[in-house]
């Protein structure tokens, strides 16, 4: 997991989004729409890619908390899309746990469905920072971030080149 964690901190360092602010209602709107994307998806390609954006958003969101989960997280082998949505939902309740405590349950629950597909987890999510690595900003984000501070998601630039994008190669990662 540790490979996953310094690798979506090379991420963050290379984008300048280092300096993020963990906002309850931009972190949630983001996790649902990633499970949203899982839920309408037609391919185990493209659910893995849902569960691999879960987990990302999640483990940014504890660097943005400052807190890093950098101990071994084991699966939960009865993972669901609705034990993600219950635990996102629970970020509202804090009383019931931790924002990290959340966060964690989620990426367990992420990494218990993409196993649950038959694929190899830390696999998934290292394609999937390869993926994300090899995306542009979008320069107008990129301008008004300088200007005025990180606010909102990282956007892509839809004018980059095609031939300079990673696609994930998530059948290298079967178990």
């Amino acid at each position: 997991m540790n490979d996953v964690i310094n690798g979506l901190s090379n991420w963050r360092k290379n984008r300048n989004m280092d300096n993020k602010e963990f906002v309850l209602d931009v972190e949630v709107s983001n996790l649902l729409e990633e499970c949203s994307e899982f839920l309408r998806a037609d391919t185990d390609y493209d659910r893995i890619d849902a569960l691999c954006d879960i987990s990302v958003f999640s483990i940014n969101a504890m660097k943005y908390l400052e807190k890093i989960v950098l101990e071994e997280i084991t699966s939960y082998s009865n993972s669901s899309i609705g034990g993600i949505i219950t635990n996102i939902s629970n970020m509202f309740s804090k009383h019931l746990y931790s924002y990290e405590d959340s966060l964690v349950r989620i990426i367990k629950h992420s990494m218990g469905c993409v196993e649950n597909l038959g694929y190899d987890y830390k696999k998934c999510m290292l394609e999937t920072i390869k993926e994300i690595s090899s995306r542009e900003q979008c320069p107008i984000q990129a301008k008004e971030w300088k200007e005025n501070g990180i606010s909102g998601k990282w956007q892509k630039n839809k004018n980059q080149d095609k031939s300079t994008l990673y696609k994930a190669n998530y059948e290298s990662c079967k178990l």
